[in-house]
């Protein structure tokens, strides 16, 4: 499995031979659309730093109903699913779980629906919590869906904040935790080394920066 950080919320994850772009909001990078070529893009909620330009792939973009339904409005090809639900491509499974934040698109002005997480089961099982607080059933996303790897907000102020996000590592029972949703904003400025302190002693820190990657093997 690789997993390449392209800033923010937005990761490319490569497992079980699929390509998933999650959360593209590409203008927290140097990256560009023209430039990545995912199989599926996976969004977690519909504010803005999140849709990001998930409009501009020809790749699926998977999202709940809501925002599924918006985003086909705008000629999207679209997986409408929701929370607690699983859809297969190929051997990669994606699971979606629940989050713990708001979720509107457009200025405030269309309803997103709940936010979400998911679960990419592939190679390795890797968790991006989306945008979320601290809450107590990631130690149910732990046992049921036992992921390897955690992409967790620190940011505080809309999210969760370090010692939070080292909490849900220890409640997930992941092997290695990794920040995001930090440093983008004044308001979520945070310290990934201070994050990488307070994790438990069995769970290992990678700080990325964007555009560098993160590899695991089976």
């Amino acid at each position: 499995m690789h997993l390449t950080w392209r800033g923010h919320s937005c990761f490319e994850v490569e497992t079980a031979g699929k390509t998933f772009l999650i959360d593209p909001f590409l203008e927290a990078s140097d990256a560009s659309p023209r430039g990545l070529e995912p199989d599926v893009v996976l969004v977690t909620h519909g504010h803005g730093d999140h849709v990001g330009s998930a409009a501009e792939f020809d790749s699926p973009v998977v999202a709940i109903p809501e925002i599924a339904h918006r985003l086909s409005e705008l000629g999207c090809r679209t997986v409408d699913m929701n929370i607690g639900g699983t859809v297969s491509f190929g051997e990669a499974m994606v699971h979606m779980t629940m989050a713990f934040h708001s979720s509107s698109m457009e200025g405030y002005e269309v309803y997103g629906g709940m936010p979400a997480g998911y679960v990419i089961e592939g190679d390795c099982s890797v968790y991006h919590a989306g945008d979320t607080s601290l809450f107590r059933d990631m130690v149910t996303i732990g046992d049921m869906l036992e992921p390897d790897v955690a992409l967790l907000p620190i940011g505080d102020h809309y999210t969760m904040g370090p010692r939070s996000a080292a909490v849900a590592a220890e409640w997930l029972g992941v092997e290695v935790a990794i920040p995001m949703h930090f440093d983008t904003f004044p308001a979520i400025e945070q310290s990934a080394d201070d994050f990488v302190s307070m994790l438990p002693g069995d769970v290992d820190g990678a700080v990325l920066k964007p555009g560098e990657t993160f590899e695991r093997g089976v």
